[in-house]
């Protein structure tokens, strides 16, 4: 009997995946957080093989956003062969293999190339393990040349949720696994997350965490009447608090008259200007604003919200622009 088109498809596919997804290895396999990865890749068997100028980053996933990293390569007999040095707060890594002139990638047959971080103890990958390989498939796609799979997602979230009962206390983590039910439409779990935000909206002496995070599942649930009152009520209750911070910020943004830009960044300073981040806020509202004075020519405005810029970088870029712009936008100015 011959073998169906169908199940020759099927062979043929998976042997596309694990070809692929064998082009580059890792030591160790279960990196501990702290420890250094080696990596090899495969170009005799990569659909980039023949190319020149490829490029591999490394993104460690630590903290709210991964951090990219040039891996420096050395070839070594048809291999590329480099390594990451991770620390104590990663807890997975994953890699972007592609050429950099054509931006052609190899993307793992789907599935790209990513390590883990295990705990050596147990043996078990550590906690936001895979929430970090969720966030891969639903958030950082396009950096790791693969397709978005929220599918994949929902049950790495449920896996970090099963591995890690402690993680879903987190509320960003919730938020996440909230977000990641309403795009599958998984009646089951919004019922459930539905009954959690009713509960936090409910809490007498609520936490600014507890009624953001009610907050935020109303809002990824399109419940207009519930996130209206919750927004209402998270500003009453702390007038300065994040989201009274992130209101204040959008509507300086929102402006656009110079006197009322002004009169926005100074109540923004008074009110929250000792508050965690503030400054990076401010940053930007004070180098907005001097740009505005310079287009005037009004030097002295100018010099006073230049001076309120804290971040030297920044500082200096507000500089170039306008002398940039001074000069007519000519090179041979």
């Amino acid at each position: 009997m011959k073998p169906s088109s169908l199940l020759l498809t099927i062979v043929a596919t998976l042997l596309y995946c694990s070809t692929y997804a064998q082009n580059m290895t890792f030591l160790p396999e279960k990196p501990a957080p702290g420890d250094k990865v080696k990596l090899t890749y495969n170009l005799a068997d990569s659909p980039l093989k023949g190319q020149q100028e490829l490029e591999i980053i490394a993104y460690l996933f630590e903290g709210d956003q991964p951090k990219g990293l040039d891996v420096m390569l050395l070839e070594q007999d048809g291999q590329l062969v480099g390594d990451v040095q991770t620390t104590s707060q990663t807890v997975a890594v994953a890699f972007s293999v592609k050429n950099k002139t054509n931006n052609k990638a190899d993307d793992g047959g789907g599935k790209g190339f990513k390590v883990l971080c295990f705990d050596p103890a147990t043996d078990q990958a550590v906690p936001g393990a895979y929430l970090a390989k969720a966030r891969m498939y639903s958030n950082y796609y396009r950096e790791l040349n693969i397709d978005r799979n929220h599918e994949k997602a929902f049950n790495l979230v449920n896996q970090e949720f099963k591995s890690h009962p402690s993680s879903k206390a987190i509320a960003k983590n919730y938020q996440f696994y909230c977000y990641l039910a309403n795009k599958q439409m998984n009646h089951e779990a919004i019922a459930e997350v539905t009954a959690e935000m009713t509960r936090l909206a409910k809490v007498k002496k609520a936490t600014e965490e507890q009624l953001q995070l009610a907050y935020d599942m109303a809002l990824v649930l399109d419940d207009k009447e519930t996130s209206g009152e919750l927004k209402a009520k998270i500003l009453e209750k702390f007038p300065k608090g994040k989201l009274a911070q992130k209101e204040m910020h959008e509507k300086f943004w929102a402006e656009n008259e110079l006197e009322q830009k002004v009169a926005n960044l100074e109540a923004y300073r008074k009110k929250f200007g000792k508050q965690e981040g503030a400054q990076v806020d401010i940053n930007f509202f004070a180098a907005s604003i001097a740009a505005l004075y310079a287009k005037d020519k009004n030097w002295e405005k100018f010099d006073y919200y230049l001076n309120l810029i804290a971040d030297p970088v920044r500082k200096a870029g507000t500089l170039n622009n306008i002398a940039w712009e001074l000069s007519g936008e000519s090179l041979e100015a």
